[in-house]
């Protein structure tokens, strides 16, 4: 059985939905211990769902990667307050959701 979506064929996409496998297993296998949720804020609340947590990052990811579904508020995903929105921003909201680092866009606000 062929699975289309529209005229392109999910397999294409395989390449690309394997890439963002393996970086959100990488995330959270060697970069995050088993923790955490921030309290409820809006920077770095990607998805919208009311607060910080994992859920924010992949969907970042999904979002720089693979063209997924922006964030409502583009800068609320620019948590590291650069000026720009990518990888970078998703490493420091794991820093923050995990390690205990700055909380996202404190200093920039």
């Amino acid at each position: 059985m062929l699975i289309t979506n529209g005229s392109r064929r999910i397999s294409s996409y395989l390449p690309q939905i394997a890439k963002i496998v393996v970086i959100a297993l990488a995330i959270i296998l060697f970069v995050a211990p088993i923790g955490g949720n921030l309290a409820s804020a809006e920077c770095g609340d990607t998805n919208g769902d009311g607060s910080i947590n994992l859920n924010d990052v992949l969907f970042l990811v999904a979002y720089i990667f693979l063209s997924g579904e922006p964030p409502q508020i583009p800068e609320d995903a620019d948590v590291n307050c650069d000026g720009s929105v990518n990888i970078s921003d998703a490493v420091f909201m794991i820093d923050a959701i995990f390690k205990g680092g700055p909380l996202p866009c404190e200093g920039c606000r």
